[in-house]
């Protein structure tokens, strides 16, 4: 490996690239969601989604405690495990290995509403198009619940749902035609001469800014739609992600396998916070995108001149102070 550079302990926020800025002022910033987001919401991860069908499983009487320990430990990636326990199910109903996976990702009093409804808040003012491969209803809260849905990707259309729409490329519980978790159905969708394919390729096609968040290095199926633009000088890629000070060795590999792929790795520490750190990195962000972007600067300049045209002077000027003062 090269000489190390890094600083221990990681930053607890990392500064938003201005590239990130600049194309959310260009309306070109295409935000992917991973698990990592959901779980803030108390959403299962996905080998916490094997585990609890496999828990399911057993429960069943569909495999054996020896079976189960042996699935749960390590040997299997969680597609494999949940592809796996798929089967068991559906030899018992057709329909069943679905039905168990939805029930896993739909609402429950696990879920923390408010945390929801304040990522939908931070999201929102980023101007950009939400991709994400979570199937779970998480983002359609706030200020996200208008937009523009698809909630199954082979019916994607470039022209249509582009811009500043939500995107579940591998399906949403309400749709489970569209959904996609078994190692057969991942295999069908990234084939690129099926519709799924094809569309993800057109959606790639367009020079976006790009950020990941909520990922990790075991979760890309999509790596062969975009390394073809890792030499692009134009478009960006961002991945960011939490470490512990224990992990600066597995963060300067992660570094390495992310600029193979042009891919730029934006480090935070999970310390004092764990996976909750990533909220308080979307909470500062959220400020940064409203205090430097020409949007939000637009936005503010017309919110003043409508108070000093439709209130008497001194309530005026109160007016802007209040607002000065609440905008930092």
């Amino acid at each position: 490996m090269s000489k190390h550079n890094y600083k221990l302990p990681f930053p607890a926020i990392p500064d938003m690239p201005p590239e990130i800025i600049n194309a959310i002022d260009d309306g070109d910033l295409l935000l992917f969601v991973g698990a990592g987001v959901s779980k803030l919401i108390g959403y299962p991860l996905w080998f916490e989604l094997g585990r609890n069908l496999a828990e399911k499983a057993s429960d069943f009487g569909l495999i054996s405690l020896p079976e189960k320990e042996i699935l749960l430990g390590g040997q299997f990636s969680p597609m494999e495990i949940v592809t796996i326990l798929c089967k068991k199910f559906n030899e018992r109903n057709p329909s069943l290995g679905r039905e168990m996976v939805i029930k896993e990702l739909s609402p429950s009093d696990k879920i923390d509403s408010k945390i929801a409804l304040k990522i939908a808040n931070y999201l929102s003012a980023y101007n950009a198009t939400i991709v994400t491969t979570n199937a779970d209803e998480s983002l359609q809260v706030g200020p996200l619940k208008g937009r523009i849905v698809v909630t199954n990707f082979r019916q994607f259309e470039f022209e249509k749902h582009c811009k500043y729409s939500i995107i579940h490329l591998h399906g949403d519980i309400r749709d489970p035609g569209g959904m996609v978790f078994t190692s057969e159905e991942y295999a069908k969708a990234y084939n690129v001469e099926a519709d799924f394919g094809k569309n993800l390729k057109a959606l790639f096609e367009h020079r976006w800014t790009i950020l990941f968040m909520g990922y990790g290095v075991s979760e890309f199926e999509l790596l062969r739609y975009f390394l073809p633009y890792k030499e692009d000088k134009v478009r960006r890629l961002f991945m960011l992600d939490g470490y512990l000070a224990k992990d600066r060795i597995k963060y300067e590999f992660d570094k390495e396998y992310y600029q193979s792929l042009g891919i730029t790795l934006l480090p935070y520490s999970r310390e004092k916070n764990d996976y909750k750190q990533l909220l308080r990195v979307l909470k500062r962000w959220d400020k940064d995108v409203k205090e430097k972007t020409l949007a939000a600067s637009s936005a503010l300049e017309e919110n003043i001149a409508h108070i000093v045209l439709q209130r008497p002077f001194r309530e005026g000027v109160e007016a802007i102070e209040r607002m000065v003062n609440e905008n930092g």
